[in-house]
């Protein structure tokens, strides 16, 4: 199995076991049998998004030269909002800028924050 897999595996295991294990309202039309399955189909795709995030973030911790996290707020400044909304239909305009991390007046989640060591690129995505 890949590193990926095997650290995620145990997490994996537990929404699996927990959408088995958790009851559904049975729908008249499509009988419990059905119900069931639509209801955990559902429930299952709605966390696949989670896990597929930080299988993401795992595999980027993977590498030597990169420093990864993740940051569910990170803040936005007021300035660097307009300095976007300027940009938005020319956004090459943006290469090249710059903006000290500051706190902002908006979070936004900010799924992995990745350094790489070997040119001080720091990106996030």
């Amino acid at each position: 199995m890949g590193a990926v897999l095997d650290l995620l595996k145990p997490e994996i295991e537990k929404t699996i076991i927990g959408l088995d294990s958790t009851s559904f309202e049975p729908d008249p039309i499509a009988g419990r049998y059905f119900s069931k399955i639509t209801s955990v189909m559902s429930s299952a795709y709605k966390r696949h998004g989670f896990i597929l995030e930080r299988a993401v973030l795992e595999a980027l911790r993977l590498c030597p030269h990169f420093e990864v996290w993740r940051d569910a707020a990170f803040q936005v400044p007021s300035a660097v909002d307009h300095i976007i909304d300027g940009s938005i239909k020319e956004p090459t305009k943006l290469i090249g800028t710059d903006y000290p991390c500051s706190d902002g007046q908006r979070p936004l989640q900010v799924d992995a924050i990745v350094f790489d060591k070997n040119t001080n690129i720091l990106r996030a995505y």
